[in-house]
């Protein structure tokens, strides 16, 4: 009983406390690639509006003009060409208004949702765009509720820009859209993924193996406690066979923190290589391949080389950008992923051969921050594990080394 407690216990809850921090730092890792994914739900959303603003421009007539009492005709009667959306039959109405001599003119149109359909199928992320708290526009499966609740519109009320929460599908999250339209309901996008693929770390093979190495030691420590009892009162086992069963429980413990470790570790450069691969075919289906402003919005550095020279790059430093522009390039159908190390830290890239020519590097930096802290409550986790079993070990050798009693003369 005393070994069981001393020992396998700690064991056994310092592995599981460490197995609920692998399960916090996933979820954290998972809502990091999620914001990843929100920045390019809102960016390409952006880009939509823009191109219908575009197109709607020219075809602008004064007979389009509603109320011209309502805010956003009183804007554009100032000067200003002025976008207001409205919802339509489960669709977004947009309207552009301007001023021209003197007299406002508008034109409207519904926007298409092809884009949404297009993020869906590259990213295996689901968009949705509401007005206010009602979902105008997504794809199929809708991607969260037909209305939001009150208490995630309020979170966003009080100047947050993306709330974590949960839809039928997971995970998601939910980010207020901060481009240029006049409306008084806000744009918000709930964005999230439409299977849950999100990337862990095996726990099957080292929970087998520290398994079998529990049930082994507790064999071999009832062994131990049998041939004590058989010894008769008094008889003390080896020491150094009892330190063995105490020791072996602990090293097992401490081989499999150290496996979680690791583990995470390649989660978290598997996470980084799919938000890169997931970004890198955003682009490429929306005809931004080689821009570097895209890069930038979805939270990648970029590099733009044609043979060798730097056409264009988010890097400053400019020893990081010959890095770069040394990368292999890729064949001419595929795209080629690794590492490479810039100002002393490792970046996973991925390199693609966009549309207009040259070769698109788009790269990321790992989470450290993540990793580091998963070690520390690691390391934590293990100290704690093993104090009891070394105080259990000390007694033993205090035990083994204490002079035999002296029986009373007669």
């Amino acid at each position: 009983m005393t070994f069981l407690m001393a020992v396998l216990f700690p064991v056994l809850l310092g592995i599981a406390v460490s197995i609920l921090f692998l399960e916090q730092a996933q979820a954290g890792l998972q809502i990091h690639s999620d914001l990843r994914m929100s920045r390019a739900g809102s960016y390409f959303l952006a880009r939509e509006l823009e191109a219908a603003k575009d197109s709607l421009v020219p075809r602008a007539e004064e007979s389009s003009i509603p109320d011209p009492l309502t805010p956003a005709v009183q804007r554009a009667m100032s000067g200003d060409t002025v976008m207001a959306i409205a919802a339509e039959d489960d669709e977004l109405r947009i309207t552009v208004l301007l001023s021209d001599s003197g007299v406002v003119r508008g034109a409207a149109g519904l926007l298409p949702n092809d884009f949404v359909d297009a993020f869906q199928s590259v990213t295996n992320y689901g968009l949705s765009v509401y007005l206010g708290s009602t979902r105008v526009l997504s794809g199929e499966p809708p991607m969260g509720p037909s209305a939001l609740a009150d208490e995630v519109l309020a979170e966003l009320g009080q100047g947050v820009e993306s709330v974590a929460t949960s839809v039928q599908s997971g995970p998601a999250i939910v980010t207020r859209f901060g481009g240029a339209v006049d409306t008084g309901d806000g744009l918000v996008l709930v964005v999230g993924q439409t299977e849950s693929r999100g990337v862990h770390t095996s726990l099957a093979p080292p929970l087998t193996v520290l398994a079998m190495i529990l049930l082994l030691s507790l064999a071999a420590a009832w062994s131990v406690q049998r041939q004590a009892s058989e010894g008769g009162a008094g008889h003390q086992p080896p020491l150094m066979q009892s330190v063995l069963v105490a020791f072996i429980p602990v090293l097992a413990g401490v081989a499999l923190l150290a496996s979680l470790d690791q583990g995470f570790r390649n989660t978290v450069g598997q996470a980084v290589r799919g938000d890169l691969a997931r970004a890198s075919a955003l682009l490429r289906v929306s005809g931004e391949g080689a821009s570097m402003e895209a890069a930038r919005t979805l939270g990648f550095d970029a590099e733009l080389i044609d043979r060798g020279v730097v056409l264009a790059s988010t890097i400053e430093d400019p020893e990081s950008r010959d890095r770069v522009a040394a990368i292999r390039p890729p064949p001419p159908t595929f795209s080629t992923t690794g590492t490479v190390e810039l100002a002393g830290v490792d970046h996973s890239y991925m390199a693609t051969r966009p549309r207009g020519g040259g070769v698109m590097v788009l790269l990321a930096r790992e989470p450290e921050a993540q990793a580091v802290e998963f070690r520390f409550r690691l390391i934590s986790s293990g100290v704690l594990m093993a104090i009891p079993p070394l105080l259990y070990l000390g007694l033993l050798v205090f035990a083994a080394n204490k002079p035999p009693a002296t029986p009373p003369s007669t």
